[in-house]
């Protein structure tokens, strides 16, 4: 867990390409090519060009890129050695040391656009003093066991999506299909079928809509990312084989589908990928710092944009988030203390072919999601929960060719576990409340909130949201 103090003029701090933040690196840097340079009277060209190793060592900000981004444009930089080798014996030999220094760091500088870091941490007593100021009014339920149409029972239902058309899609990934509804609850169509051929998906895991108005599908099984019009037509596709789809967005500005994959996250350390429509991979975003020996046991990774195409992350054992900007450059690191101290958590998943058991060091968000304005929800636990209270339904059953009903009735299908947490764009608490629901993923849209319980009830709750 990382400790900071409390930033409390962390809204003060601009954000943007256009203030340099001075690295320790950088001082540093100086320091030691001025003492070789001028104190030990070591030629100037072997001096930075020792210092220059040990700085890629370190991936200090002046690591050589070829490709660089500044203000969304890509500048191609010269090549970082014959460069510094060049300016450095110029100067060096005119005997100008501390001007082959400052003209190399001003390109460095220039060259790498490095971004400022807003570091902000809210406290136990922060958190506390905010919750009830967001209040939350279940507008309607969609699904559940009690539904009689088959249209209207979801099974595990994992993502949900509002079309420009005003129309609801829910992405039931149990029954292989993207349910539509508008915004009464009437049924309006079903899109996609069980199966491998275009128009069909295998346990979809999220859905989202491109600039064109077109819903874009994290296709699971099948290992692919699908495009279909708002009619059901497949209008493309692209297959990313290997590993599964925890994640997917389309909210970029660019076109770009960005994917989270917990597997290959897990092996190549990398959170995000960027891709375009074509399946051309684009960049990759973030570093991964879990350093568990299973995959499974791994923290999962949470992520939402905003209208800038800046990316939040948020973890789920780790008590932190973190903004991207486009390019990937780390723009605010911002953390939050929990409600209890770090323990274990027992969790357990039975089905029909598979128990899964295990222990989790913690739990530190469930979901993340971004309104309209930037604001920043995040689902954490207010206690851990315990055994009796997850996973009690595994499935659903059919009996005697009637209504689907789940293999295992949740008893209660309410809970006092999970608070919602709600932050300003520069990362502090502003809001929070109570949540009586379990909660795997959310969803916003305008003031209305939706919470998935993908798993348990495998229901979606509507509620209007109102601050106070």
């Amino acid at each position: 867990m990382y400790e900071l103090e409390p930033d409390a003029h962390a809204s003060a701090i601009p954000v943007g390409p256009e203030r340099i933040q001075w690295h320790w690196k950088v001082v540093a840097v100086a320091i030691i090519a001025d003492a070789l340079g001028n104190g030990l009277k070591m030629p100037m060209r072997i001096a930075l060009r020792l210092i220059s190793t040990f700085t890629l060592k370190c991936n200090s900000i002046f690591s050589p890129k070829l490709i660089h981004y500044n203000k969304g444009r890509k500048l191609f930089s010269p090549c970082y050695f014959f460069y510094m080798k060049n300016l450095s014996r110029k100067m060096s030999f005119k005997g100008h040391y501390r001007i082959a220094l400052l003209c190399i760091t001003i390109f460095h500088l220039a060259s790498s656009s490095t971004w400022p870091i807003i570091e902000v941490h809210n406290t136990r007593q922060e958190i506390d003093n905010c919750m009830k100021k967001l209040n939350l009014t279940l507008l309607r339920t969609w699904g559940g066991d009690e539904k009689e149409d088959i249209n209207q029972f979801f099974k595990d239902p994992m993502d949900i999506a509002i079309g420009k058309d005003a129309l609801v899609y829910i992405c039931d990934s149990g029954f292989h299909r993207i349910q539509v509804f508008d915004g009464t609850q009437k049924y309006v169509r079903t899109l996609g079928r069980q199966g491998s051929g275009p128009a069909d998906i295998l346990n979809p895991c999220a859905i989202d809509f491109d600039s064109r108005g077109n819903l874009v599908i994290g296709d699971q099984w099948n290992f692919r990312i699908q495009f279909l019009n708002t009619s059901g037509k497949s209008i493309g596709a692209f297959r990313l084989p290997g590993t599964l789809i925890r994640r997917m967005s389309a909210a970029n500005k660019k076109d770009e589908i960005i994917i989270y994959r917990h597997s290959k996250t897990f092996i190549t350390r990398k959170i995000l990928y960027v891709f375009d429509y074509k399946g051309n991979p684009i960049r990759e975003i973030g570093d991964y710092k879990d350093n568990s020996k299973k995959v499974e046991e791994a923290e999962s990774v949470f992520f939402d944009l905003d209208k800038d195409d800046n990316i939040y992350t948020s973890y789920s054992i780790t008590p932190y988030l973190l903004k991207y900007s486009y390019p990937g450059e780390i723009l605010m690191f911002m953390t939050f203390e929990l409600p209890f101290e770090s323990q274990s958590a027992f969790f357990e998943k039975k089905s029909k072919s598979v128990v899964i058991k295990g222990e989790k060091k913690n739990i530190a968000s469930m979901a993340l999601s971004l309104d309209e304005t930037g604001r920043i929800f995040l689902v954490s636990p207010k206690r851990l929960g315990s055994k009796k209270e997850f996973f009690q339904s595994s499935g659903v059953v059919k009996p005697g060719g009637g209504n689907y009903r789940l293999l295992q009735p949740v008893e209660n299908q309410n809970t006092d576990c999970y608070i919602l947490l709600v932050f300003n764009t520069s990362g502090k608490i502003i809001a929070g409340c109570q949540l009586n629901v379990f909660c795997n993923n959310i969803y916003i849209h305008g003031d209305r909130l939706f919470i998935i319980d993908s798993y348990n009830a495998m229901k979606i709750y509507e509620y209007k949201m109102k601050f106070k």
